[in-house]
């Protein structure tokens, strides 16, 4: 047995600007799962509908600014 006049403890040195923190559980709800799924893809049909539409105007715009030549000429 040891003795416990000898035993070391361990020495934990103080920092203020750290605090105690628990560790984190790589567990996630699969309700909260579900909702950033759906997030995620609503928020990739929106960037789909977005380039869609600026596409579509730059495609309306060349075509306006070629009837507007060829009308002139």
């Amino acid at each position: 047995m040891k003795d416990k006049s000898r035993a070391k403890g361990k020495v934990i040195q103080f920092d203020p600007s750290r605090k105690n923190r628990l560790k984190q559980v790589d567990y996630v709800d699969p309700a909260q799962k579900e909702l950033r799924r759906k997030r995620e893809k609503q928020r990739g049909n929106r960037i789909v509908r977005e380039k869609v539409i600026k596409n579509t105007a730059i495609f309306l715009g060349i075509v306006i600014v070629v009837i507007l030549i060829k009308s002139i000429l």
